[in-house]
């Protein structure tokens, strides 16, 4: 905390960040770093060795600072143990310290820089105008450096030596100019703190990040002070088998919404703090939400249905669940289209009061629906209500509602793409039932094992049936599994289908080389199947 100038409101967000960095703290504890972090900090402050600065609106601590006497004490102790050297004016006495921190109006004499071999940690504070950044890189190459925090030094170009700092673990940078693809070689980075001199609103001069973010396997967090562009993964897959994740992203500030992809956000499985450069008026929104596979409770579509201008909601694949939804009043004013997809909701309101300009409804295997809400023929601007293969109960409330003005259609078409299977399904049933009686005549012990195989995978095969009537098409099944979480469930569905695939390969295979043997041996037995 001695690196900081004196009187200087430290953020602790910095400073827990420095400290992971440096390797303070137990590797026992590097799963939760941070939480650590704040822990050793609360412990100083109740020991009255550091002041508190600002909180939070919820009592978090966001600056700290360290009182005059207790940081020179820090100083002097520090330079003693060569752990920390504190430059003011000109460099001098620098030889074999590990941590430099220039304060204003600093001086670094490059003739000393054999002194700074083992420098481990740079820190840059407001050095002053008359300073030239390149010299820091050019000419004292530090190739230990594990900290180097320079966002008070404007670059012209990216300054190509830090690609050899392959020890960085925090870095941070003033930069008007494209991060390039070749800054994902460190490794070992954990921190990327990226300032620019412009404003928030010169999106034209914000630069591009074009390095790999996701090939960084040690990278937690990602500040950047104003709207940049992450560059986004472009090739689509099986999410278990995405090569394009980083796990330990879990903070990630200052990203334009033309960041805000599908693939930018599969890429950060562990994200938990995004925060955007843009506001709406910054930015023309697109006014649709898709919500899948959140498993979220109804209480919880309060926020949702307080968005000013949210016209298309989309909810699908229990995005929601639970039996009961009731929309709060004043809610969705301006939403015209509303999808409910696939969801174990029994019962719910909607009247004008809820959905004021609601204009279409779409209902889609809500199996446990009990009715279409009476309360929905209120709402003046609805136009058109479809339920495609809901129960039957809420197929018979929809088509009790007599408005003039309203169109409702009831669709069952799901199920036709798996007639076929069903009918495949009959037939591998009745074809084993009169199967098993030939064998129960002429039995050996490998056809045994082959007809026990079978029953198996038929027993497989029904269960995916089952689980699976709801998508039209193997390709719209395809498609909603692309991209979902890695849930027991989804993998289970997953093999499920390759073993209904198995079941036809092995069975057809089966069927084949059975019944030539069995004409072979038993022609009357074999004319029956």
């Amino acid at each position: 905390m001695g690196a900081f100038p004196e009187d200087c409101e430290i953020e602790v967000q910095k400073l827990i960040h420095l400290w992971i960095a440096e390797g303070f703290l137990d590797p026992k504890v590097l799963e939760h770093p941070e939480a650590v972090a704040v822990d050793y900090l609360e412990d100083l402050i109740r020991r009255s060795l550091v002041l508190v600065g600002k909180r939070s609106f919820d009592g978090k601590i966001k600056t700290c600072l360290l009182h005059d006497l207790l940081w020179e004490l820090c100083l002097r102790e520090a330079q003693k143990e060569n752990f920390l050297s504190v430059i003011k004016g000109f460099s001098a006495g620098i030889a074999d310290q590990r941590r430099l921190s220039l304060h204003k109006d600093s001086y670094l004499d490059v003739h000393l820089a054999p002194e700074m071999a083992y420098v481990r940690s740079f820190l840059y504070f407001d050095v002053g105008s008359g300073f030239e950044p390149d010299i820091l890189f050019f000419q004292l190459g530090f190739k230990l450096l594990k900290v180097l925090d320079v966002i008070f030094l404007r670059f012209e170009t990216f300054p190509v030596q830090i690609l050899e700092l392959v020890n960085l673990s925090y870095l941070g940078l003033m930069v008007t100019f494209e991060l390039p693809k070749m800054l994902s070689r460190l490794k070992n980075l954990q921190t990327l703190v990226i300032h620019g001199p412009w404003t928030s609103t010169d999106y034209a001069e914000s630069p591009n990040l074009l390095f790999e973010y996701w090939s960084m396997p040690k990278l937690r967090h990602l500040y950047i002070t104003v709207a940049c562009c992450l560059r986004s993964p472009s090739v689509k897959m099986d999410i278990s088998l995405w090569p394009f994740t980083s796990k330990c992203i879990q903070v990630v500030s200052g990203i334009r919404f033309a960041s805000c992809t599908r693939e930018v956000f599969i890429s950060m499985p562990s994200l938990s703090m995004l925060g955007l450069s843009e506001t709406k008026e910054d930015y023309e929104i697109n006014w649709k939400l898709t919500i899948s596979w959140s498993y979220q409770p109804w209480q919880n579509m309060t926020s949702i249905a307080s968005l000013p201008k949210l016209e298309v909601l989309k909810l699908k694949n229990y995005a929601f669940q639970g039996p009961r939804w009731e929309p709060t009043e004043g809610g969705f004013r301006v939403l015209k289209h509303l999808l409910v997809e696939k969801t174990d909701l029994v019962s719910w309101e909607a009247t004008s009061n809820h959905f004021p300009c609601l204009e279409h409804l779409v209902l889609k295997s809500c199996k446990y629906l009990k009715e279409v809400p009476y309360g929905i023929t209120e709402i003046s601007t609805l136009k058109r209500i479809e339920l495609h293969n809901c129960s039957e109960s809420a197929k018979i409330s929809a088509t009790s509602i007599e408005v003039e003005s309203l169109d409702v259609v009831i669709k069952s078409d799901s199920n036709i793409h798996y007639l076929k299977l069903f009918d495949f399904e009959k037939q591998v049933k009745n074809g084993l039932a009169l199967l098993i009686s030939v064998v129960n005549i002429h039995s050996t012990r490998e056809v045994s094992e082959i007809v026990e195989q079978i029953g198996l995978i038929g027993n497989k095969l029904e269960k995916f049936l089952d689980e699976t009537d709801l998508y039209n098409s193997w390709e719209d099944l395809c498609n909603n599994l692309s991209f979902l979480p890695a849930r027991e469930a989804v993998r289970a569905l997953l093999e499920a289908s390759q073993g209904f695939k198995d079941a036809i390969n092995f069975f057809h295979e089966f069927l084949l080389r059975f019944f030539g043997a069995l004409q072979s041996e038993c022609p009357d037995e074999s004319r029956k199947l």
